[in-house]
C-alpha cells in the first residue's frame, strides 16, 4: 500500500474525470453526514481524503482476479463484499461508534488481491473540531456512556481503545 502523492501516477487523460469524481463523492457524503449529525450537535468539520494504491503481490501468479472488500462479522467471520463499479462504499468510523455509544459499529474490514491488477482506494475522514464524547440523550444509568470525552484528533494516532471507560 502507498500513499498517491505524485499526480502524475494517474494517467493525465484521465485526471480531470477522476478529480471531478473524487469531488463529487467528497459533495455528496459530506451532504449526507451532515444531514446526518443535524440529530445532535453540528460542529465545524475537517475532512481527509486519502487515496491510497494497492500493488497486488508480485510473487502471485493466480487468474487476475481482484477479490474485493472482506468485512468482519461479530463472530469474528470474513464476509466478502463485491460492490457494482459504479457504486461507493460507506463505513462508519470510530468517530460516530463514540457518537453513538456503540450503537454503531465501527467495522474491521481488509482487501484481498490476486494477480496483477491495482486497486485505487478513496477514503473520507470527518473529524469535529474539539472534543468528542457521546450526547446527554444517548446514555442513562441502564445504558452508561463507554468512553471518556477525548479530542477528536486523537483518532488520526490510532484507535480509540484508550477512551474506553472502565465501566
Amino acid at each position: 500500500m502507498e500513499l498517491l502523492t505524485d499526480k502524475t501516477t494517474v494517467d493525465l487523460k484521465e485526471s480531470l474525470t477522476t478529480c471531478k469524481t473524487f469531488y463529487s463523492y467528497l459533495n455528496i457524503v459530506s451532504k449526507l453526514e451532515q444531514m446526518v449529525k443535524r440529530m445532535s450537535k453540528v460542529a465545524s468539520h475537517i475532512y481527509l481524503l486519502k487515496i491510497m494504491k494497492y500493488k497486488s503481490p508480485t510473487l502471485e501468479t493466480n487468474t487476475g482476479i481482484v477479490t474485493g472488500l472482506e468485512v468482519q462479522t461479530k463472530d469474528e467471520q470474513w464476509i466478502s463484499f463485491e460492490p457494482r463499479p459504479s457504486s461507493f462504499q460507506n463505513m462508519s468510523g470510530d468517530a460516530l461508534m463514540v457518537w453513538s455509544n456503540d450503537r454503531i459499529r465501527s467495522p474491521y474490514h481488509r482487501v484481498l488481491m490476486s494477480g496483477n491488477e491495482l486497486r485505487y482506494w478513496l477514503g473520507l475522514f470527518t473529524f469535529n473540531v474539539g472534543i468528542m464524547e457521546v450526547p446527554e440523550e444517548l446514555f442513562n444509568d441502564e445504558h452508561p456512556s463507554q468512553y471518556k470525552p477525548f479530542w477528536i484528533l486523537l483518532l488520526l494516532h490510532g484507535p480509540i481503545i484508550q477512551t474506553k471507560s472502565s465501566v
